[in-house]
């Protein structure tokens, strides 16, 4: 959790992973995994979670937990993890279709210019 509430209480902004790793509550692997994530530490720590209650928790614990996990991560979701959400193949697909149709039509579609005016032909050219 101290990962989670980091950036938003000042006296935990001080603290660094190397304080982390001396004081015994993180390994210097672990730290080395933090520190090369492609997301932040958060995500880090969801992901360590999710382990443990897979590992630890049976029955209905282990739904209550994945729950409550499901929660926690939907409260600390960001606009960053939305823009990483790809869209669905199958929108993805009729999009790149409309598109390429809609840029291949388009030459053959109604033009801005009246082309019986020779004095606007010209100066659109």
């Amino acid at each position: 959790l101290l990962m989670a509430f980091r950036y938003y209480t000042p006296q935990l902004r001080r603290i660094t992973h190397r304080d982390l790793v001396d004081a015994g509550l993180l390994t210097a692997e672990e730290e080395g995994l933090i520190n090369k994530g492609f997301y932040a530490a958060s995500s880090v720590l969801e992901s360590w979670l999710a382990d443990w209650i897979e590992q630890h928790l049976h029955g209905e614990s282990k739904y209550q937990a994945f729950g409550a996990l499901r929660e926690y991560r939907a409260a600390l979701a960001s606009v960053g993890t939305w823009l990483d959400i790809r869209a669905p193949v199958s929108f993805e697909t009729l999009l790149y279709v409309v598109v390429y149709a809609l840029v291949f039509i388009i030459p053959f579609g109604p033009t801005h210019i009246s082309w019986t005016d020779r004095e606007a032909v010209m100066k659109a050219a």
